[in-house]
């Protein structure tokens, strides 16, 4: 007797068509899990740089990005001119080449469908060298890029509202 299971099903992450700037949450990692590759004042200031320059010719939307040791958290937007794959491809080919850094293939995303779930995920992501041991508060750590929330801030804000000339999230 043959035993059947059941199909996994796999969720759709894509963004609708009526999203025009989808907001993600994005880990990436670097091969070598658990020692320093990142948190090192120059090539920190080329990392935060780099996305900084995404962020000001519109390729991406950052909101904010914070290094670790060997992983990244960035919460972004993505204009639909382009998709989320394509930008972190572009990033991580760059980083790797220019500043010898050796990224796990791939990377982890999770879309933010609600105001609450990105706040939550905001948080997560300041406060991570905080878990970590690193710091005692967010602001201590230095290795973090802040661009649409220093422009218009996310915590303590009730909602979103939504600006369509950007395709990006505009805070009141």
């Amino acid at each position: 007797m043959d035993l059947v299971l059941p199909r996994r099903v796999c969720m759709d992450h894509s963004p609708p068509s009526w999203d025009e700037s989808p907001e993600w949450f994005v880990t990436i990692c670097t091969t070598r899990p658990k020692r320093n590759t990142l948190c090192f004042p120059e090539r920190s200031k080329q990392l935060i740089s780099s996305f900084a320059q995404y962020h000001r010719k519109g390729t991406c939307f950052v909101e904010v990005m914070v290094l670790m040791h060997d992983h990244l958290h960035v919460i972004m937007n993505v204009p639909s001119k382009t998709t989320l794959s394509e930008v972190i491809r572009s990033w991580k080919r760059w980083s790797a080449k220019e500043l010898r850094i050796e990224w796990q293939r791939g990377f982890f995303e999770h879309r933010l469908r609600s105001y609450p779930s990105a706040n939550q995920k905001f948080k997560y992501i300041l406060n991570n060298p905080v878990r970590a041991g690193f710091v005692k508060s967010p602001d201590d750590w230095p290795y973090k890029f802040m661009g649409t929330v220093a422009e218009h801030g996310r915590l303590g804000i009730t909602a979103p509202t939504y600006g369509k000339s950007l395709g990006r999230v505009r805070y009141p």
